[in-house]
């Protein structure tokens, strides 16, 4: 149960329902859905994006050097603890096997991510069923995240975007083309669930309405 997991940045999906969204500044028509399962991605499986299982959030950030768990703590405190998905408890104490399973476990890379990778999220145990994980890794490229290639790219933004990407992964949500119906990898609506781009262009480090109404409506 305690090996490094891997499945994060460029995994994309579908699902379909398109009750009407709210009038919210940035979000354009519909909802759509991009919560697993979608028609794309219909079941959860080891080392794939699957839902977690519920209750609350339970996260392990010991794995991380400074800048990454300021960034981790950015998107947990400010996006996702204000939804369903929450409470948020971080925990200095990793549970790996039996009963109480660490949700997410948060680590760097050991130089085996590519540069273009910036992260990778994958679930290390869907045995409890209905596309659920009792845990998942995420794990960060140490090298694009902290060295010179952000120095003028906004750096702190860049890292707490891929922060909340990866953490959406862990919780079910998934690219835009796997999304129902399927939208470009870029689709402004979904905020930090956008891929496919350089470091500068990593600019939104939130969850937005689409992404905040799916956890919500899902746990």
């Amino acid at each position: 149960m305690g090996r490094k997991l891997v499945a994060g940045i460029a995994v994309v999906l579908g699902l379909a329902l398109l009750p009407m969204a709210p009038a919210e500044a940035g979000f354009v028509g519909p909802f759509y859905d991009n919560m697993m399962p979608t028609s794309s991605v219909s079941s959860c499986q080891y080392r794939s994006v699957c839902q977690t299982d519920g209750g609350s959030l339970v996260v392990y950030q010991g794995g991380l050097g400074a800048q990454m768990k300021a960034a981790t703590d950015f998107t947990l405190d400010g996006s996702y603890a204000t939804t369903n998905v929450g409470p948020v408890h971080k925990t200095d104490t990793l549970v790996t096997s039996g009963t109480g399973e660490t949700d997410i476990v948060y680590q760097y890379d050991g130089g085996e991510l590519s540069s273009g990778t910036y992260g990778i999220t994958e679930c290390n145990d869907p045995s409890i069923g209905n596309n659920r994980c009792d845990q998942f890794y995420v794990t960060f490229n140490a090298d694009v995240l902290s060295n010179a290639l952000c120095d003028t790219c906004g750096r702190t933004t860049f890292q707490r975007a891929v922060a909340c990407h990866e953490t959406g992964h862990a919780i079910g949500l998934v690219h835009g083309p796997n999304a129902d119906p399927g939208k470009s990898l870029q689709y402004a609506p979904l905020n930090c669930m956008r891929t496919d781009m350089p470091p500068e262009d990593w600019d939104d480090p939130t969850m937005g309405v689409n992404n905040a109404h799916w956890a919500n409506v899902t746990y």
